[in-house]
């Protein structure tokens, strides 16, 4: 992949590279929704790895026009689903914009970017949404570091003053063809808990601590607008008319059977390894996770989300003829069901929904993104709510 670097620049002028030094120096102080694409990278603490995917504490990020991950990866501007996106996140850093310190719960969804649901309003969210069919708040804990350990969850727990409830663990196929982390490795001390004195009422203010922080991350290499925007710059010209796009193998482009075009992400087409050692290692991983939460008188829900290929893979044209995830999903479930542990596997109602959507053209997934839309969503919310609603959770108005 080319891209253009200021010293590179400023290897041929050293006038120039002077300036585009001090360019892209304050450039990293200006808002980062201005250069993002959608939400997601703007409200991200990129320099700052304590805790991998913890959001900006106390932010409101809006981006217009944004689009889905599938279409930047392959440069494919046809594909791209515009759409507006804002994400407001709370004291600690996730997705929530009411008062969390003065909220009685229901439970907590932990789980990464399908958790966040960043491309669409807080209020389509599945902790929102099972909030609304539990009338009791579920905290949103998503992000793109994946499950927090238990004892980080009953840290979140215990900082926001919960009761027991439920715990709803997101997994999506793409981690569960994975190894699980080990419950037997100590687990960091989370950004969020580490500074709670900042954020909790009453706590001490230091507002030292939060301006290094943000000074370390915003002079971080990752964070340099210049880099970005000579990406984009040459992303402009290599839009498989002017030059080959060079980008397009990133990703799969396949035909529904309805004749609109859909992206996924190459490696969820890859074969599964062992499905039978993969599920009992996470069996037992949920084994443990369970038992370490019940002593705490909380209730364990795992969700299995497909991948999006594993779902659309049988409607596109040709149908796919080998789609491993389904296997792996069911074999989890199976796995689990065994250690006594509740589980909900999407996967045939997301597959249901998806082909008798086709001929309307509703789906569960954004077609230029990984993630599922509010469709599918709704999807989740209705397989869970079962395990949300007779369940002895705290009952309090949602608004």
């Amino acid at each position: 992949m080319l891209r253009i670097r200021w010293w590179q620049v400023g290897a041929l002028c050293p006038g120039l590279m002077a300036l585009v030094l001090v360019c892209d120096t304050l450039g990293r102080f200006v808002a980062s929704d201005l250069i993002a694409f959608r939400t997601w990278e703007a409200a991200l603490e990129q320099g700052l790895q304590l805790v991998p995917g913890h959001f900006k504490p106390k932010v409101e990020v809006r981006v217009h026009g944004a689009y889905g991950d599938l279409a930047n990866m392959g440069n494919m501007r046809f594909m791209r689903e515009y759409h507006d996106e804002e994400l407001r996140t709370d004291e600690l850093g996730f997705r929530n914009s009411y008062d969390i310190f003065d909220t009685q719960y229901g439970g907590v969804v932990l789980g990464d970017s399908f958790v966040v649901a960043s491309s669409l309003p807080e209020g389509e969210t599945l902790p929102i949404r099972l909030s609304q069919i539990a009338n009791a708040h579920f905290y949103n804990a998503g992000g793109s570091g994946g499950l927090l350990m238990p004892d980080e969850a009953m840290t979140l727990a215990a900082t926001l003053k919960m009761q027991p409830g439920v715990v709803v663990c997101e997994l999506l196929e793409r981690f569960a063809r994975l190894s699980p982390p080990s419950g037997k490795k100590k687990t960091i001390v989370p950004f969020w808990a580490k500074y709670l004195q900042h954020a909790a009422p009453g706590g001490a203010a230091d507002p030292i601590v939060p301006w290094l922080v943000s000074a370390r991350v915003k002079l971080s290499p990752e964070n340099s607008p210049m880099t970005v925007l000579s990406e984009r710059l040459v992303k402009r010209f290599k839009n498989g008319k002017l030059q080959p796009n060079t980008y397009a193998n990133r990703v799969v482009h396949a035909t529904l059977q309805n004749g609109d075009q859909m992206l996924f992400l190459p490696e969820d087409l890859e074969p599964v390894g062992d499905v039978n050692k993969i599920s009992a290692a996470w069996a037992k991983y949920f084994e443990w996770y369970n038992n370490s939460l019940k002593q705490k008188g909380w209730k364990l829900v795992v969700c299995l989300v497909p991948n999006k290929y594993t779902v659309y893979g049988p409607i596109i044209e040709p149908p796919a003829e080998a789609l491993p995830g389904v296997a792996l999903n069911d074999r989890i479930a199976e796995q689990l069901e065994s250690a006594g542990i509740t589980v909900v596997n999407l996967t045939h109602h997301l597959r249901t929904q998806a082909a008798e959507g086709l001929a309307a053209r509703k789906y569960v997934y954004w077609r230029d993104d990984t993630h599922w839309n509010a469709v599918g969503i709704d999807v989740a919310a209705e397989d869970l709510r079962k395990y949300v609603t007779n369940h002895d959770v705290p009952d309090a108005r949602v608004d």
